[in-house]
């Protein structure tokens, strides 16, 4: 039997799964907190949500793990560079592995069970509607397209 949904995407654009968030926060525990990079953020209120903007040059959709918890955002994004193909040896480097990580306090009338995120030409654009009723505590992750 021949399988009809095999070559539909999902929108905006295919699925890329995540890192796994062991294997997330262990990758950051390796590269130290030297390794940590605090993007530009720039926020913008609209008449019915909250945009809020980084740069994130260089990194891979998958690689983001962006969350909200207790009405705090928290996006984090490993840029790893200089990885050597299988039969490789990298002699001597010349990038470095970057952790980039923002955590925002989300205003009491931003709905975090809503959010949108969009990574394109190095900035991610995350959109947070607004609701009538503040956020009660909840925890989210937030899949980046």
């Amino acid at each position: 039997m021949k399988n009809i949904l095999s070559n539909t995407t999902v929108y905006p654009g295919a699925f890329v799964p995540m890192m796994e968030k062991g294997a997330f926060r262990h990758a950051i525990k390796d590269l130290g907190h030297k390794a940590v990079v605090h993007p530009p953020l720039h926020m913008v209120e609209l008449p019915d949500a909250y945009k809020i903007e980084l740069q994130v040059p260089g990194v891979n959709r998958q690689d983001f793990l962006v969350q909200c918890k207790h009405r705090v955002l928290s996006v984090t994004a490993l840029h790893r560079t200089g990885i050597a193909a299988a039969g490789e040896e990298n002699i001597q480097p010349a990038f470095k592995d970057e952790c980039f990580e923002c955590r925002l306090q989300l205003p009491e009338n931003a709905d975090p069970l809503f959010v949108s995120a969009e990574y394109r030409e190095g900035v991610l654009r995350l959109y947070l509607p607004k609701t009538n009723a503040p956020a009660q505590g909840q925890r989210c992750v937030i899949i980046v397209y």
